[in-house]
């Protein structure tokens, strides 16, 4: 792998004639990697008049960006095409542009920063590559969890998450997890391969997708390859300990879930069937709600409120157990008598992806930016009382 001087200290400029600009308006191109700062950052300097004044439309986070300038990682392979940009924010100031990486450049790891002023693919570029010198560190990152945990899956299951004990190096987690069936052959295109792969703020908490075109029925991808889990047999989710943290280290070990698969589960979940054991008045007992079926992991922690008579959210701690199949909320002072509701955000889904407005197999309609109105604007109230 080609790989530019190793940086001292730690920044790296390059300077070239800009042939993209005018006569009239000819600059020199300064590219800085700053990489001893926090922020990290990559800086395009000396842009002509042309390309300022059409960056200057363009929002921190607007995709058209990395016309202009993207950062790589670079890849052992010739054909480069298909390797998404590394994601962050843009700022313009004057004739510089600042890229700052959403996660911090890795240690080890090879990057390539491509200029081109003229805005359209397949022009010239001026490139520049660098990287961060290798630092051994101990591999004591494990996987603590995958959700769902239970034994057994309705047979279109939508999505896995996998929780870490420290932050990962986002990028090439499909090639660590794999979907094994009963015979040990690994499921082909089980997961859906993303640009960006679906990480928490934190980057402890990951999101498999299944491809949703093999899950949903009748669609074509479903009817020509089959959803990836079939009723009646059993699969192990296995994540091998070459998956690499923040800091560039493998996994302690790794990481395997055997479960069953059932049949599929094409029904919303209904609050009104939930069953609320309620805690006495003056304690900090909590209140358990149990579902009767497992809920999506991620979403019934955070969309059931706890409301007071008043529709005051009243404070306190969530928990899930029994394979996210109950849910409890312990008050941070204790229960008083009198009448509360529990408050269910209409996004709310169980494993399978079907919410409490629709199941994941009905078309659905979406505004101009692709937000299911009619689920986002849901919600359902059970409530209970405490005496």
């Amino acid at each position: 792998m080609a790989v530019g001087r190793r940086l001292t200290p730690l920044m790296a400029a390059l300077a070239i004639g800009c042939s993209a600009a005018s006569a009239d308006d000819r600059a020199a191109l300064e590219i800085a990697v700053e990489l001893n700062r926090t922020p990290q950052a990559v800086d395009v300097r000396g842009l002509d008049r042309a390309t300022v004044r059409r960056l200057e439309q363009l929002e921190p986070n607007d995709s058209t960006w990395t016309r202009w300038v993207a950062v790589y990682v670079e890849r052992p392979v010739k054909d480069t095409a298909s390797t998404p940009p590394v994601i962050g924010r843009y700022a313009l100031s004057r004739d510089r542009v600042r890229f700052e990486p959403r996660f911090p450049f890795a240690a080890g790891v090879a990057y390539r920063v491509e200029v081109d002023t003229t805005g359209r693919r397949g022009g010239p570029l001026l490139t520049h590559r660098f990287a961060l010198p290798w630092v051994a560190h101990a591999r004591t990152t494990r996987v603590t969890g995958v959700y769902p945990s239970a034994g057994r899956v309705p047979s279109n299951l939508l999505r896995w998450y996998v929780e870490t004990s420290a932050p990962m190096e986002p990028g090439n987690a499909l090639q660590h997890v794999h979907l094994m069936d009963e015979a040990g052959r690994e499921v082909q295109g089980a997961f859906l391969a993303l640009d960006q792969e679906l990480w928490d703020p934190s980057r402890r908490r990951l999101t498999l997708l299944f491809d949703p075109g093999r899950v949903k029925r009748g669609v074509r991808t479903n009817v020509e390859s089959g959803a990836p889990l079939v009723a009646g047999r059993r699969y192990r989710l296995a994540i091998d300990d070459g998956w690499t943290d923040g800091n560039g280290a493998q996994l302690a070990s790794g990481f395997e879930h055997a479960f069953d698969v059932g049949e599929a589960d094409r029904r919303s979940p209904d609050p009104n069937r939930w069953r609320l054991t309620t805690p006495p008045p003056g304690t900090r007992v909590a209140l358990q709600v149990s579902f009767g079926e497992p809920l999506d992991h991620a979403l019934a922690a955070r969309t059931l409120t706890v409301l007071d008579a008043g529709g005051t959210p009243v404070p306190g701690s969530v928990a899930l157990a029994e394979g996210d199949s109950i849910w409890t909320f312990t008050p941070a002072v204790p229960w008083v008598t009198g009448d509360y509701s529990l408050r269910v955000v209409g996004a709310l889904e169980d494993v399978a992806g079907n919410n409490i407005v629709r199941v994941f197999d009905v078309d659905r309609r979406t505004d101009s930016a692709g937000v299911d109105r009619a689920v986002a604007g849901s919600t359902r109230s059970v409530p209970f009382r405490v005496r």
